[in-house]
């Protein structure tokens, strides 16, 4: 997907002020949204797609891996958001997002394929953006080969968020990969906050419980127009109280 030089000459600029996300809220409207059909539009099908459900480690959800990912590295300012429309996609919402996959087939959805194109130019996200790791290649696979659903779900159970003993590794970073390094990454660090690595996050720890706890007073992280479970909030919060170990 190529960007015109006006289009691209925006988002650096915009990119480089400060990474803002002119998104819409996850909210049940997405449940009743149309998608484009060759016969016209119809009502996204949610029969299987029940919002409150219990989350399956097995499942890729849209609300709470996919979409963060998207949002965070590719529905930006001057790139896929509803002003710039690069290329004429938009990609803040589920129904848009669905003009560009083919449910079930990864390899024929031209959203998996700008991931794995090897031409810069047309590969998303573009630089300064950097490319998605092959973890988040195979998140997206997965939800497109799993039905592309838009679908969310919730632990119900008290022992679902587990705090204790965070780790950087395993709890703190991957929070970050899906929702975070698409502004705050190693390649254009957005505030000059790198979180894809323990000593960019170390450095940044001491401001960033209130900006994704969106305290007054702080820039709130991801944005103004979103915010992470609060589960993932206690889960960063822990991890910095617990004395942000390297672990």
């Amino acid at each position: 997907m190529r960007n015109k030089p006006s289009a691209v000459i925006l988002y650096l600029v915009i990119f480089f002020t400060a990474c803002r996300h002119e998104i819409a809220e996850l909210n049940p409207a997405f449940q009743t949204a149309t998608v484009d059909t060759a016969n016209g539009t119809k009502p996204i099908d949610t029969t299987n797609n029940p919002i409150n459900i219990t989350c399956n480690p097995d499942t890729v959800y849209f609300a709470s891996q996919f979409f963060p990912l998207i949002q965070s590295s590719c529905a930006m300012s001057g790139c896929h958001d509803a002003v710039t429309k690069a290329d004429g996609i938009v990609l803040t919402d589920y129904a848009n997002i669905m003009k560009i996959v083919r449910a079930g087939d990864p390899v024929n959805s031209k959203l998996y394929k700008s991931l794995i194109d090897s031409d810069p130019e047309d590969r998303m996200p573009m630089a300064p953006v950097p490319p998605f790791n092959q973890t988040q290649i195979a998140l997206v696979y997965k939800w497109i080969q799993q039905g592309a659903k838009n679908n969310a779900c919730t632990n119900t159970t008290s022992s679902a968020c587990v705090t204790t003993n965070m780790s950087f590794v395993n709890n703190v970073l991957p929070i970050f990969t899906i929702n975070c390094n698409g502004c705050h990454n190693a390649t254009a660090p957005a505030g000059g906050i790198n979180l894809t690595t323990f000593a960019g996050t170390k450095a940044a720890s001491a401001r960033l419980v209130g900006s994704i706890s969106h305290t007054t007073g702080y820039v709130p992280m991801p944005s103004s127009t979103t915010k992470l479970s609060a589960c993932d909030i206690n889960k960063i919060a822990s991890w910095v109280s617990q004395g942000t170990l390297n672990n």
